[in-house]
């Protein structure tokens, strides 16, 4: 709903690790058991609708290229494991290194760019003053535009290329209707 640019920053591994990190410690609660709740939910508005999140939801960052377990019963700084990169057009290609010191370029919005959320501020630890030195390019048209000039030029087929995973699978599973969608 907002007017969003498409912007390339330039992060490193552990900067992206953290800000992960910091990113499902929003949303997701350490479990001790299966019964304990998954989600960090805030109370229902009324006795007709379900709980929702706690935190703004806008808020919660996964990532793409990045093949990551998210393990719920790790506290936080210790729960995502990256296992490496990957390219989402070419799956059959093997993963590669994911480096913690490496410099990586990463695409965001520019509301995520600029510090919104306060995922790389607080998540990975970059001042805020230093964000606009990390932005590499800003494209000139948001990205609504772009979508729609896309999408009249050739039809989207949707499908899932994200490579990130609840560990363990039976505890995310017997969660997965905890938000009634």
């Amino acid at each position: 709903r907002f007017e969003n640019m498409l912007c390339t920053m330039a992060v490193s591994g552990r900067e992206i690790k953290n800000l992960l990190e910091y990113s499902y410690s929003e949303w997701i609660c350490t479990m001790r058991t299966i019964e304990d709740p998954m989600f960090l939910l805030g109370k229902p508005l009324s006795a007709d609708t379900p709980a929702w999140f706690k935190n703004i939801v806008w808020d919660f960052d996964t990532a793409c290229g990045i093949d990551y377990d998210i393990d719920l019963r790790q506290p936080y700084g210790k729960r995502i494991t990256i296992h490496g990169l990957y390219n989402p057009l070419q799956e059959s290609v093997p993963l590669q290194p994911f480096l913690p010191d490496k410099q990586y370029t990463v695409v965001v919005n520019s509301y995520r760019a600029c510090g919104g959320g306060l995922l790389w501020t607080r998540g990975a630890g970059i001042p805020h003053r230093e964000l606009p030195k990390r932005i590499i390019s800003t494209t000139r048209e948001d990205i609504r535009t772009i979508l729609a000039k896309h999408l009249a030029q050739q039809p989207l087929t949707p499908q899932l290329i994200s490579r990130w995973r609840f560990l363990p699978k039976e505890w995310a599973e017997y969660h997965k209707s905890d938000l009634k969608w």
